[in-house]
């Protein structure tokens, strides 16, 4: 006989080594939930693990595998993640379903010319996820790029691609151990939740707390700034007005802003609906389906979509608190493709430049494998890096051995490991290209964080940025702390330099924005401290304030040149913008470049400086603190004063 909405009859089968343990007797409570815009769903579950108080009768493993089901239907199957135990003997024990390997996983991946369903049939077998039932999505998509990226945000990037070019929504979920994904329409309402039925309690509100209904887009380079406005008059009225601002990179065109400006206006200028109902449960009311609720008081009257789900099983009894929305919210997360100058070394002109295109002088050894470090290097988005990869191979190997690249220990395996010389290359530029983004494109930060390990970048990055000053000191460190004799190489970057010879800059054939060493050196530096100052007008003078990291602008500028071995503006006592305005010489707009200072006419003629970065982007610290953000809003907002070159 099937249960009533409200009861509950379940069991919880807990695996280990095939070996099946029902843990039904020891329960007190299970709670399962989920979020639509989450990739799993979660199972916790609270148990009684003693019988006498003084001795466990359970003990579970992370790892592995808890079923739940209620009334003889499976509601879930997942791993366990985490559990504890108090001197009582209560355990509290939580699982996740297979969808959480999604987001456990990031990767630096290239799909080309593949269907989003493809590319979640290719990333399920490449990391082992079972998948069940994944419709073809149909639309090709030509290229996606993705950095740094989770597994889940690549798939969800991929499916709104796909809406983007044919309308069509696809929904994600896990049933029986396996991904699925089916294409979204228009659900059935089963069963309705209704006010002295079934319905406990809810609540309805509305909010313009994030509403904006005026948006300022802008676009184009430094030197030709457009804005893109949208605003909704309705809304302007009856609220108020409220703006938000945003920055496109320097190639968006204006029609792209533009369609920007009405895509954020249709999306923040809304109140904001929140509804949640506490109701009798019903399994198959979970995150992704819809009910119907009716209560007369709250207005409830409708067909609603579940945003997420909570479900208590408890003394017999399955209670649910459900938030639910008109609208069918699904997640979606925008791509924004990379410029194409981005595509070869992963990260732009600014970063890495000498590094692209040179020359490795290596012997045959590694030169035979030069077609297979490109191909990977391709595929990782760093292809004109392969010279460089190859006199790091040097250095590692001189292109011997069946790990010639030296990776087994980025995988924390012993060294020497992998014996397939592809499967070293394929782990080598992989790691490379992770650690290159981490270090923000400093490639000699990169280099010796592949030899030191990732956990490098972030002690450099505290510091400024790689030297070999910090390179010592973090050896001595990490040796001091593993009861070493010594940690690493400290000299491993110049050892694999050694073997490279970069392409000239001076040849006309880069950019304008690519600099040369020390300015690619000032700018990393000047990005570690993105979000960590405080601006203090008069900061920054005494060597107390700069180890606070309190500044104005004027001694940012002069601190991160500093830094670099670049002293401007006089002493730190008087520096100011009308020092440092007297250093270099004067450019024209359209000729600026990497580096350069930036003066705007905030309060007064050279009221506040700046540094390029490159791409329409300036940083420095003002009252909100160090940021890098557009030189069109600068220029369009204060005006430029002046353009100085320092190297």
């Amino acid at each position: 006989m099937a249960l009533l909405h409200g009861q509950s009859n379940i069991k919880v089968a807990y695996i280990e080594n095939g070996v099946t343990t029902y843990l039904e007797p020891l329960i007190e409570t299970v709670i399962w939930s989920g979020d639509v815009m989450q990739a799993a769903r979660r199972l916790d579950i609270t148990l009684h693990v003693t019988i006498d108080g003084t001795k466990r009768i359970f003990k579970p493993k992370n790892g592995m595998e808890i079923r739940f089901f209620n009334d003889g239907f499976e509601y879930f199957r997942g791993v366990v993640f985490t559990y504890s135990i108090d001197h009582t003997g209560m355990m509290k024990i939580t699982a996740y379903d297979e969808a959480i390997y999604l987001n456990k996983n990031t990767d630096t991946r290239i799909f080309r010319n593949m269907t989003a369903s493809q590319i979640i049939k290719q990333i399920c077998t490449e990391y082992g996820i079972a998948s069940g039932t994944i419709v073809d999505t149909g639309y090709v998509i030509p290229k996606l790029i993705f950095r740094e990226k989770t597994l889940y945000e690549m798939i969800i990037m991929a499916l709104t691609e796909t809406k983007k070019q044919t309308g069509k929504r696809f929904f994600m979920y896990t049933a029986i151990g396996k991904v699925n994904v089916v294409e979204r329409k228009k659900q059935m309402v089963p069963y309705v939740i209704e006010s002295g039925v079934n319905l406990i309690s809810g609540s309805h509100t509305l909010s313009i707390e994030d509403l904006r209904n005026v948006i300022n887009v802008f676009s184009g380079d430094g030197d030709k700034p457009s804005v893109s406005s949208a605003k909704n008059n309705e809304s302007i009225k009856r609220f108020g007005l409220m703006k938000h601002v945003e920055y496109m990179d320097g190639d968006a065109t204006k029609s792209q802003a533009d369609q920007r400006a009405k895509e954020l206006l249709s999306k923040m200028s809304r109140e904001t609906a929140t509804s949640t109902i506490e109701a009798l449960g019903i399994g198959y009311a979970f995150a992704g389906r819809a009910c119907y609720v009716k209560d007369v008081m709250i207005g409830f009257a409708n067909s609603y979509y579940i945003t997420n789900d909570t479900h208590t099983f408890e003394d017999g009894m399955h209670r649910m608190a459900l938030g639910i929305s008109l609208t069918d919210e699904l997640p979606e997360i925008e791509y924004v493709a990379p410029k194409e100058k981005d595509t070869s070394n992963g990260w732009g002109s600014e970063n890495g430049a000498e590094y692209s295109g040179g020359k490795a002088t290596v012997n045959s050894n590694v030169r035979r494998y030069e077609e297979l470090v490109r191909k990977y290097a391709a595929k990782y988005g760093i292809e004109n890096m392969t010279e460089l990869l190859l006199a790091k191979m040097m250095q590692e190997s001189k292109g011997l051995g069946g790990d010639p690249m030296q990776s087994s220990e980025s995988l924390g395996l012993p060294p020497n490991t992998i014996k397939d010389p592809e499967k070293s290359i394929e782990q080598g530029v992989k790691y490379f290209a992770q650690v290159l983004e981490k270090a923000k494109g400093d490639v000699k930060l990169a280099l010796q964080s592949y030899n030191f390990g990732s956990g490098f970048i972030d002690y450099a990055l505290a510091r400024g940025g790689y030297s070999k000053e910090v390179a010592k000191q973090y050896s001595a460190m990490m040796a001091k702390k593993k009861g070493w004799s010594r940690y690493g190489d400290v000299n491993y970057v110049d050892h694999v330099l050694q073997y490279y010879t970069p392409e000239s800059l001076g040849n006309g054939s880069k950019s304008t924005d690519a600099p040369n060493s020390t300015i690619a050196h000032v700018i990393s530096i000047a990005r570690t401290y993105i979000g960590k100052t405080k601006y203090v007008w008069g900061g920054g003078r005494t060597e107390s304030q700069r180890n606070r990291n309190m500044f104005d602008c004027s001694s940012f500028v002069k601190h991160v040149f500093l830094r670099a071995g670049v002293d401007i503006g006089g002493p730190f006592s008087g520096v100011t913008t009308q020092t440092l305005v007297k250093e270099g010489r004067e450019v024209p707009m359209k000729d600026i470049r990497v580096g350069d200072l930036v003066f705007a006419h905030t309060n007064r003629k050279y009221g506040h400086v700046l540094i390029y970065t490159g791409n329409g982007k300036v940083i420095g610290c003002g009252e909100s603190g160090t940021k890098e953000n557009s030189l069109a809003y600068w220029q369009s907002t204060y005006g430029i004063d002046a353009i100085r070159r320092i190297v």
